[in-house]
C-alpha cells in the first residue's frame, strides 16, 4: 500500500488530530480511520462518472504517536469498482498538503 507517514508526534497532538476530523464527521465505521474526501474538482474523469460509487476519498489511519494517509481513492458507496484506484500524483500533492496545512491550523510541529 502506497501511504504517506508522519510519525514522532505526541499522543496529545494525535489525539487533537483525531478530535478535529470526529469534529468534522470524518470517522469511519473502523475505530482510528478517518474518510478525508476528494474535492469534486481533483476526481478523475471516470470517479466523477462514477457519482453512485462516492464520495470518494483517502483513507487516514491514527495511531498512538503517528498518522498514515493511504494514498488509494476509495468509493464510500461500493467495494470494488474500477474507479478504487491509486491516487493520481495531482490528488496526492493535493492531500498530502491538506494534512500538513491541518497540522499547521493546530500548531503541531513535524
Amino acid at each position: 500500500m502506497r501511504a504517506y507517514l508522519i510519525d514522532e508526534l505526541t499522543p496529545q497532538d494525535v489525539a487533537a488530530i483525531k478530535a478535529w476530523l470526529e469534529d468534522r464527521g470524518l470517522k469511519s465505521a473502523i475505530d482510528d480511520l478517518y474518510h478525508l474526501p476528494l474535492p469534486l474538482e481533483l476526481l478523475t474523469d471516470e470517479q466523477r462518472a462514477h457519482t453512485t460509487c462516492g464520495p470518494h476519498v483517502l483513507a487516514l489511519e491514527t495511531g498512538p504517536t503517528w498518522i498514515r494517509l493511504e494514498l488509494l481513492v476509495r468509493a464510500c458507496g461500493t467495494l470494488r469498482c474500477s474507479c478504487m484506484t491509486y491516487a493520481t500524483e495531482a490528488q496526492q500533492q493535493a492531500m498530502v498538503e491538506r494534512l500538513l496545512n491541518l497540522l499547521t491550523e493546530l500548531n503541531i510541529r513535524t
